[in-house]
């Protein structure tokens, strides 16, 4: 549970951040990279971290957004590769 809050809290920061770096102030979502390998063999780990991620971005949609924004994933496989 302390990891969805963290989460949550870091994409409350990032969604927050990005009208004032001159993006998205005027669309309709605020677009999230989630990079995690989701192939490979971190994916044993960061399979979860990823789920965990986008659940914490349903919830925060479900609850009406970021200042009335929809959060939308943008999800990438880092595929293990450094």
């Amino acid at each position: 549970m302390k990891l969805l809050k963290n989460i949550k809290a870091t994409i409350a920061v990032v969604a927050f951040s990005l009208p004032f770096m001159g993006q998205a102030s005027a669309a309709d979502e605020i677009k999230v990279g989630v990079l995690f390998s989701l192939t490979g063999g971190l994916s044993i780990v960061e399979k979860s971290l990823s789920d965990a991620t986008l659940m914490a971005i349903d919830e925060i949609n479900a609850n009406g957004g970021v200042d009335g924004k929809m959060i939308k994933p943008i999800v990438e496989d880092g595929a293990s590769d450094p």
